[in-house]
């Protein structure tokens, strides 16, 4: 009678048991870490002087305002790769000759006051977020480019634009408001590499470059 009342209870079990749906696996969950940052930053920029031996001139920069947005995607937590432009609009700059006796003459005889924009383009790696205070690491290789380079009154003088190679290290404070938004304090030096045409064997073509920038960023959409 046992026995039979046992399996009387196993078949009725049995059809239950093969009713139950099967599990699905579930869809990956999105992470709080965006997978796109942009940012914002100003900043006080600071140049040496540009030997030009093409123009027979120098170009002696004021400290501006520089301006800066990026775009960038997260490769790792806390690291991103992307791209950054600068602009320093109407740097204060005085041009003077360098009598240069195998260059073309300067525009300026002797030296003028005037005023020039930079720009740049280059390629940028970060590492460094998460919320509260963090450290940053930022390195970057590209173009920067001198335009508009005028007398003061609006004269325009050679060159119209020049380019040169522009590479850059940066370190800083970052501080994480939340997982999509942060501050950052970053103190960058740079390095411009000018052309050495009509200049004496030894000159250098190497100029330094310094910017203290706060920059605001963004971020967007979700790592799975």
């Amino acid at each position: 009678v046992v026995a039979a009342a046992a399996m009387a209870a196993v078949s009725a079990a049995a059809p239950a048991a093969g009713a139950q749906p099967i599990p699905r696996p579930r869809a990956a969950a999105r992470s709080a870490e965006p997978s796109v940052w942009a940012s914002a930053s100003a900043g006080l920029f600071q140049a040496e002087s540009i030997r030009d031996g093409r123009t027979n001139a120098r170009w002696d920069f004021g400290n501006a305002i520089q301006y800066r947005a990026t775009l960038e995607t997260v490769v790792a937590p806390s690291t991103t790769v992307g791209v950054q432009g600068t602009w320093a609009p109407a740097v204060p700059t005085v041009v003077s000759t360098l009598g240069l006796a195998d260059a073309p003459a300067t525009a300026c005889a002797g030296s003028c006051q005037g005023s020039a924009d930079l720009m740049s383009l280059t390629a940028l790696g970060r590492l460094g977020g998460g919320r509260g205070l963090h450290q940053v690491i930022e390195l970057a290789a590209g173009v920067q480019q001198v335009r508009r380079l005028r007398r003061d009154g609006g004269e325009a003088l050679l060159p119209a634009r020049d380019t040169d190679l522009h590479a850059s290290a940066a370190y800083g404070i970052g501080f994480g408001l939340s997982p999509r938004a942060a501050v950052a304090l970053v103190q960058e030096f740079g390095i411009v590499s000018h052309q050495r045409d009509f200049l004496p064997g030894g000159t250098s073509a190497l100029t330094q470059q310094r910017v203290t920038r706060l920059t605001v960023r963004i971020g967007s959409g979700g790592r799975r």
